[in-house]
């Protein structure tokens, strides 16, 4: 009489065979085999471009004429991290929360700063004008994750002293006789 189960037998092992070979498939053996398998099933998010969310400096309006041998700069930074710090002329600006009506006192506000969270009041007083005539100051803001905005430059001129007005006595002799 013919062994009729040897078929289903071989069946059974055929199946136990190609389920362990589909596990194996499915189940990496070396670390960088696992790990590559993971990455295929999850989807990456695309990069995030952090260069794009550099701190944004807008400065307030000020005279471009300065009388005395100082001048405060203030303004407005608009960033995603805290303030590290500002600096101007290597000077450190006083920060703190803008308030609604420094916030207003802005001409313009560029499109990339109005979603920005957080957004810090900062002014640099007595930034030195040594002498009379122009002077370049360079604004950045530095946050606390190390990004660091663009520069601003603005130029300040400090005015000449008024002459002194002349006396009696220098206006008779200097006077053609």
């Amino acid at each position: 009489m013919p062994n009729r189960t040897a078929p289903l037998v071989a069946l059974v092992l055929l199946a136990a065979v190609a389920a362990q070979a589909l596990a194996a498939d499915r189940q990496p053996r070396s670390r960088r085999a696992r790990r590559a398998a993971a990455e295929q099933q999850v989807p990456k998010a695309p990069p995030i471009d952090l260069s794009s969310y550099r701190p944004i400096v807008v400065l307030n309006e000020m005279k471009a004429q300065q009388a005395g041998a100082t001048a405060t700069v203030s303004g407005v930074v608009f960033s995603r991290a805290p303030l590290e710090r500002v600096s101007a002329a290597d000077r450190q600006a006083a920060l703190r929360p803008a308030e609604l009506r420094e916030l207003e006192r802005l001409l313009r506000v560029p499109e990339d700063a109005i979603d920005a969270p957080i957004r810090t009041y900062f002014e640099i007083r007595e930034v030195v004008l040594p002498r009379p005539g122009a002077h370049d100051v360079e604004i950045t803001a530095i946050d606390q994750a190390g990004r660091v905005s663009d520069a601003h430059r603005i130029t300040l001129v400090r005015a000449a002293a008024p002459a002194p007005a002349p006396t009696d006595a220098t206006a008779r002799a200097g006077a053609p006789r």
